[in-house]
């Protein structure tokens, strides 16, 4: 086992030209469009609509499937609307 090195951190320049760069033209687009950086309707529908799927397979699991044929792609369904909530959460909050 190698045990040289593994004190070493990674570290980053202090140079954070890219991303002053990058917030400069995010903002440039938003001043430009006109378009609002936060409480955008079409992310209220995208939230309603991911809420909606998840309790609908939530409802079937528990109150319809009555076999493992029947639970199983609901089961699936219900994870896969479970990731998109988190999905939608962080890139709610990273806008």
């Amino acid at each position: 086992m190698n045990t040289r090195g593994t004190d070493r951190r990674l570290t980053f320049g202090r140079d954070n030209s890219f991303q002053v760069e990058l917030r400069r033209r995010v903002d440039e687009y938003f001043r430009r469009t006109g378009r609002r950086q936060r409480d955008c309707p079409q992310m209220y529908l995208k939230t309603a609509i991911i809420l909606a799927f998840f309790f609908s397979f939530y409802f079937l699991l528990v109150v319809v499937a009555a076999t493992w044929w029947q639970a199983l792609p609901l089961a699936v369904l219900l994870g896969l609307s479970m990731a998109a909530i988190v999905l939608d959460i962080e890139t709610d909050r990273r806008h």
